[in-house]
């Protein structure tokens, strides 16, 4: 980390930049409002890899599973993994809200 920060100027700030969790997880929400969602479960998937707590990649994981219909096991399993890493308390709510939609309409309650 220390070297990170330490490149993190000048000509070598784009190039940290794109080793962030946040670089991957703004180009999935780019390919998520053109509809390109495999691209976009990539970019979440090269996200976790590097933070395996990013919680924002996994509820995006969960929005698209979603949209794509692969739910609710799948869905579910994104949703708590948002919530368990997610630290702030708005935002919590927001997603257990989800999962409890998830739960209650796939009878997995």
């Amino acid at each position: 980390e220390a070297a990170f920060a330490n490149a993190n100027f000048g000509p070598y700030k784009n190039m940290i930049a794109k080793l962030t969790p946040d670089y991957y997880y703004s180009l999935a929400t780019s390919y998520v409002k053109i509809y390109d969602y495999p691209t976009a479960v990539s970019m979440l998937n090269m996200a976790i890899e590097i933070n395996k707590d990013f919680a924002a990649a996994y509820q995006l994981l969960g929005e698209i599973s979603i949209k794509n219909e692969n739910y609710p096991v799948k869905t579910i399993d994104f949703y708590k993994k948002a919530a368990k890493g997610q630290t702030d308390p708005k935002e919590i709510v927001r997603v257990y809200d989800a999962l409890i939609d998830l739960l209650l309409s796939s009878g997995k309650y």
